[in-house]
């Protein structure tokens, strides 16, 4: 979904010093628009390891979120269904990840503005996307591009010149996104802000199928969507 990739895009960051590979967790408030035009706050925890990345959302108010797991080591993506204690597997292979904000036939304008401020201890600066009345305004640092390498090749991608959109282009200007807030027609669609980051040992383990889950199929899946529909 291209709103939950742009959310893990924009909150991932470590502090401290830049590695060539970052560890570690780190939390993120986002604010989107659902189909009805109501504001959704959810958080985003992220557990990052070389190789590994696992993502959780939780909308506000939830005991329990959706969560997915990137096992580029073993070229598998996990869906977790947490309410029913089940999985569903996809083959990393079959399903490559492209990290595309507009698509291929969509234009865009990018412009760095020049304004400047710092996030999180990280000098960022401006960088403003227009596409007919979309506008987001994204600030982005130089100085945490390793660990962008780090989570595409967690995802998938061979390399950052494997990632398309702008997403691509801030990526050969050497800029990491923090924060980012996509207006339309100046009404506000969506906003994604860092609020806490941890860099520290993750263990392995963090990245299995929780104990006793049950494998679905395919066609389990969509027995259980008609359920959740009320059978429409």
């Amino acid at each position: 979904m291209k709103k939950g990739l742009l959310a893990v895009l924009f909150s991932i960051l470590c502090c401290g010093n830049v590695l060539a590979q970052f560890e570690g967790i780190v939390e993120s408030k986002n604010i989107t628009v659902d189909e009805t035009g109501t504001k959704v706050e959810y958080t985003m925890t992220l557990w990052v390891k070389p190789d590994m990345v696992k993502i959780m959302m939780k909308s506000k108010g939830e005991s329990m979120g959706n969560t997915m797991i990137y096992r580029n080591d073993l070229a598998r993506i996990w869906m977790i269904n947490e309410s029913d204690k089940s999985y569903f597997e996809i083959n990393q292979k079959d399903q490559p990840v492209e990290q595309q904000a507009f698509g291929d036939d969509e234009k865009y304008e990018l412009k760095r503005t020049g304004k400047k401020k710092i996030i999180l201890n990280f000098p960022c600066e401006e960088i403003v996307l227009t596409r007919g009345e979309e506008r987001t305004e994204i600030w982005a640092t130089p100085k945490l591009k390793s660990l962008e390498e780090t989570l595409v090749k967690a995802f998938g991608v061979e390399s950052t010149q494997g990632v398309k959109g702008w997403d691509g282009e801030l990526a050969s200007l050497g800029l990491y996104p923090l924060s980012a807030k996509i207006t339309s027609g100046g009404v506000l669609m969506e906003l994604q802000e860092v609020k806490s980051v941890v860099q520290k040992k993750v263990a392995p383990t963090e990245f299995d199928i929780p104990t006793g889950y049950k494998k679905q199929n395919m066609q389990d899946m969509l027995e259980d969507a008609e359920k959740s529909g009320g059978g429409e």
